[in-house]
């Protein structure tokens, strides 16, 4: 910061240049936030230890200080901003209290996303003043639709602005499907919901296709830079050679593994368990890390923990995928949903349909025939030719 005869010679004027350079820097490298917070600290520390001992002015350390003083005003504001939040969150209407419960008791997934939606939905009500709590009483189903349709301008306008895409106008619509048909089965109502076909759209999905060379790499840069070397292999070669998902593999257990059947059976909300075969490389891979796994101090039954011996994480999983790009591509390419996509488009060329869909644990057919209608001729040209183990 400064390059001087001597420390006491150090001005307020240098002090708020060096400040301005390293919030430059941090702009221009585009680092986190925290990461110049922990550098600005560093140094008024030390400059606070030096003016502690009249080495240097004591005016030098203001601009580190009225920094640093300034991110703290600002993270308080935005907790208090948190917690009002929270607390308002715990108020809510007594009719979507009652109509999440239906959700749950429907089988519904995702509740808390429906909460934010109809939540929405019952802020835009307010602001036309009316009382969502209103619709509990009979005789009020012309109001309720024709406020529905108040609402659907409103969102129409929003995609023609491109402020929203269809597909999040599509789901913002649906809550409204779901709420009507919970009044309808309350006998509220007498007719139900159809969401109109010009707000209707589908989400762009993620077909991303791992060539076997880009395979091959990131298994080699597991293996060369990974601290975790045993358990990081085992979980990516699972996922190559099964197309499972990660929670899958985080909620995998001790009973889940049969080493001399060579079987894993995964289980996770979106389906039913399902045993699946796996190749002996990768069984072999897997036993290699169970003779270390004690090591970890391990606090649980689950099959994959972390270094304080409990379960592994999906987000960490993912976070491995994403660690072993950076290093292989400099980039994130392919996560680990990619090898799942890539799995069940290789599958689909060798195996029957109904195969290939209760083994990837696929509640709906519709899901797999969405890979079999894009097994393109590019995607069959990168079909592994080989097990790349």
């Amino acid at each position: 910061m400064y390059f001087g005869k001597g420390w006491n010679e150090l001005s307020v004027i240098k002090c708020e240049e060096y400040l301005e350079y390293l919030i430059r820097v941090n702009v221009h490298k585009k680092l986190s936030p925290s990461n110049l917070n922990q550098k600005v600290k560093v140094i008024y520390r030390f400059l606070n230890f030096l003016g502690e001992r009249n080495i240097i002015d004591q005016e030098c350390i203001s601009p580190f200080k009225k920094y640093l003083d300034n991110r703290i005003f600002a993270r308080n504001g935005q907790k208090k901003k948190i917690s009002e939040g929270k607390m308002n969150s715990v108020k809510i209407p007594r009719i979507i209290s009652d109509f999440l419960i239906f959700l749950q008791n429907n089988d519904y997934r995702s509740v808390n996303q429906y909460k934010k939606r109809i939540l929405s939905f019952e802020k835009f009500l307010g602001v036309n003043g009316a009382n969502i709590d209103l619709f509990l009483e009979e005789g009020k189903e012309d109001f309720l639709f024709d406020q529905i349709e108040k609402y659907e301008n409103m969102i129409s306008s929003r995609v023609s602005n491109e402020e929203i895409t269809l597909a999040t106008a599509t789901r913002d619509l649906n809550i409204i499907k779901l709420f009507v048909n919970f009044l309808y089965s309350k006998k509220l109502i007498r007719k139900k919901y159809t969401i109109p076909i010009y707000l209707r759209g589908r989400s762009k999905r993620d077909n991303a296709y791992v060539p076997k060379q880009k395979m091959i790499e990131l298994m080699n840069t597991i293996y060369d830079y990974s601290h975790h070397v045993k358990r990081d292999l085992s979980i990516f070669l699972i996922i190559v050679d099964t197309g499972c998902r990660p929670i899958e593999i985080s909620n995998l257990k001790f009973r889940d593994i049969d080493t001399i059947e060579r079987t894993l059976s995964f289980e996770c909300g979106k389906t039913e368990r399902r045993k699946v075969k796996i190749s002996t490389e990768v069984m072999s891979v897997i036993k290699d890390y169970l003779q270390i796994r004690n090591n970890y101090n391990p606090k649980t039954d689950n099959l994959f923990i972390n270094c304080k011996g409990e379960p592994i994480t999906s987000s960490y999983i993912n976070f491995i995928f994403y660690s072993a790009n950076l290093k292989a591509f400099g980039e994130s390419l392919y996560p680990a949903k990619a090898f799942r996509h890539t799995y069940i488009t290789n599958a689909l060329e060798e195996y029957s349909f109904e195969r290939v869909s209760k083994a990837i644990g696929h509640k709906d057919w519709k899901s797999t025939y969405y890979y079999y209608n894009r097994s393109t001729k590019r995607l069959l040209a990168n079909t592994l030719s080989k097990n790349p183990l």
